[in-house]
C-alpha cells in the first residue's frame, strides 16, 4: 500500500530497518508518554512529604493530567490535519519535555498541578499521530507490538516508579523523563519525513464539527463502544482485586498484581499470526474470556483463581485493542486522523469512567455494571458479525 500522499515515501514503507527503528522509538515514547498518567500513583507518600499536602489532594495532579490528556486528543487532531503530523508531533514532544522538566523543578503544589495539566495537553499530540503513522508504516504484527506497548504502559510505569523512587526523588524522576523525551524528539526530527500534504487554509471550526460528526456517527457505534470499554474493564479489574484483597484478607501485593497483568498483556504479541489470520471475529472470543475472568473473580477468592482472572482479562484487553485499531483504519479510512483521535480519546475516557465508578460504587454494583456491559457488548458483537 502506497501512502506517499501522506508524506511517507513508499521506499521507507518497504524498508524493514526503517520501520523497525520507528517502531522501537514509538514504543519507548509511548510508554514514557502514557505512563505519565499513572506514574505518580505509587508515590503518594513522597508527594505528601515533598509538597506538605493532605492525602485527599495527592491524586489531584493525576486527575488534571488525565482530563487534559483526554481532551487534547480531540483538540490537536484538526491542528495535525492543518499543519501535518511531523510538525505537530515534534513540537508537541518538545513542549512535553519542557513542561515535564518544569514539573520537576517547582515546589508549589498548585503550580505543580497546573504544569501537569499543560504536560497532559501537550502529551496528547503523540499517541494518535504514532498510531496514524503505524497504520501507514507497519504490518499487522508490528501494530500489535505497538498497541501492546501502549497497553502495558500503565503497569510498566507503576512498576518502574516503585523501583526508581528508592533511588531518586519525584523531581529527579520528572527531570530524567524530560531529558529522554527531548532526546527522542531529536531522533524523530532526523527519521520522520517532511509532511507533503498540509491544509494550511483549513477552516478550524468546520473541521471540529467534522470530528464530532465522526464521534457521533451511528455507523461507528459498535466500534466506539468496544473501544471505550477496554480500559474501563482494566481499571475495574484492578479496583475489584484491591477490594477483594481488603475485604477477604487475601495476601496479594500491588506489585504482584502488576507483574501478573504485565504477563497477560505480553502474551498478545506472541499470538500475532493468529490475530492476523482470524481478525475481527476474535473480538467475540475475547469478550467471552473477559466474562470468564470476571466470573472467576466473583465466584472464587482463592489466590490462584485471582491470578488466572488477572491473566485472562489483561490478555483479552491487550489482544482486542490492535484489532480495534485495524477496524478504525478500515471503517474510518477517509478520516483516519480523526478516527485515531477518537480512538485514543474514547480509550482514556473509558479509563476515567472506570476510575470514577470504582470510587463511587461498591464492589457488588461494579460487578453488575461489568457483567451488564459485557453481555450487551457480546450480543452486539454477534449481531455485527452476522451482518
Amino acid at each position: 500500500m502506497s501512502n506517499y500522499q501522506d508524506g511517507i515515501s513508499p521506499r521507507k514503507i518497504l524498508n524493514p530497518w526503517y520501520s523497525n527503528v520507528v517502531l522501537l522509538l514509538f514504543a519507548v515514547t509511548g510508554i514514557l508518554i502514557v505512563s505519565q498518567n499513572f506514574v505518580l500513583l505509587p508515590m503518594s507518600a513522597q508527594l505528601q512529604a515533598e509538597f506538605h499536602i493532605e492525602h485527599s489532594f495527592v491524586f489531584l495532579s493525576t486527575s488534571i493530567f488525565s482530563f487534559c490528556y483526554a481532551c487534547g486528543f480531540l483538540a490537536w487532531t484538526v491542528v495535525v490535519k492543518k499543519y501535518g503530523k511531523r510538525k505537530v508531533l515534534i513540537l508537541g514532544l518538545l513542549f512535553t519535555a519542557c513542561f515535564t522538566a518544569c514539573v520537576g523543578l517547582v515546589h508549589n503544589y498548585a503550580i505543580f498541578c497546573l504544569l501537569r495539566g499543560l504536560q497532559g495537553l501537550s502529551s496528547a499530540t503523540f499517541t494518535p499521530i504514532a498510531l496514524h503513522y503505524g497504520l501507514e508504516l507497519f504490518n499487522n504484527k508490528k501494530m500489535i507490538i505497538l498497541s501492546t506497548a501502549l497497553t502495558a504502559s500503565p503497569i510498566v510505569s507503576q512498576l518502574l516508579s516503585r523501583l526508581t523512587i528508592k533511588f531518586v526523588t519525584v523531581s529527579e524522576l520528572f527531570l530524567l523523563v524530560s531529558i529522554i523525551i527531548a532526546g527522542l524528539t531529536i531522533m524523530y526530527g532526523y527519521l520522520l519525513p517532511k509532511d507533503i500534504e498540509q491544509h494550511e487554509r483549513l477552516k478550524i471550526g468546520q473541521e471540529y464539527r467534522q470530528v464530532y460528526r465522526v464521534l457521533l456517527n451511528p455507523k461507528y457505534r459498535w466500534l466506539f463502544g468496544m473501544i471505550i470499554i477496554q480500559f474501563f474493564y482494566f481499571v475495574m479489574l484492578l479496583q475489584i482485586i484491591q477490594n477483594l484483597s481488603t475485604k477477604q484478607n487475601i495476601s496479594i501485593s500491588p506489585t504482584t498484581i502488576q507483574f501478573v497483568s504485565l504477563i497477560g498483556i505480553l502474551i498478545s504479541p506472541l499470538l500475532a499470526p493468529i490475530l492476523n489470520r482470524i481478525g475481527k471475529k476474535l473480538i467475540i472470543v475475547f469478550l467471552i474470556i473477559n466474562l470468564g475472568g470476571f466470573s472467576l473473580l466473583m465466584l472464587s477468592s482463592k489466590i490462584y483463581c485471582l491470578y488466572i482472572a488477572i491473566l485472562c482479562i489483561s490478555f483479552s484487553v491487550s489482544s482486542t485493542l490492535p484489532l480495534l485499531i485495524q477496524e478504525v483504519g478500515k471503517q474510518i479510512k477517509n478520516n483516519l486522523s480523526y478516527g485515531m483521535a477518537s480512538y485514543t480519546f474514547l480509550l482514556f475516557l473509558g479509563s476515567s469512567i472506570g476510575t470514577i465508578f470504582s470510587a463511587v460504587f461498591d464492589m457488588t454494583i461494579n460487578f453488575i455494571i461489568v457483567f451488564s456491559t459485557l453481555i450487551i457488548a457480546t450480543y452486539y458483537s454477534f449481531k455485527q458479525d452476522l451482518n
